[in-house]
């Protein structure tokens, strides 16, 4: 993970955080795991579909928008404790390339 900080007016800051793929694809395969762990896949116990089966029944956008979920809560978590940044409300969270 890199982030970078930049300061904005009125006590406003702009954090931009880069994912490595690494972590991004162990994160689909953990979403894909959570998933299958909440939805009936005929043929497999819960939680033991593999990433291909889950993907197939349930959907590339669907393990991705568990993923993204994911990665965000924790990433965010970890630039905002690493830059010491005292927040204040929710923020405003974009996504601009996923490859």
């Amino acid at each position: 993970m890199k982030q970078v900080l930049k300061q904005l007016p009125k006590f406003q800051v702009e954090l931009e955080i880069t994912v490595v793929p690494a972590d991004y694809i162990k994160e689909m395969e953990a979403a894909a795991g959570r998933l299958s762990q909440r939805a009936a896949i005929h043929g497999f116990r819960p939680g033991k579909a593999p990433y291909d089966i889950v993907k197939q029944s349930l959907g590339e956008i669907k393990i991705l928008e568990e993923a993204l979920q994911s990665i965000v809560e924790k990433n965010y978590h970890l630039a905002v404790t690493a830059e010491k940044i005292e927040t204040i409300g929710m923020p405003e969270i974009t996504i601009e390339k996923m490859a």
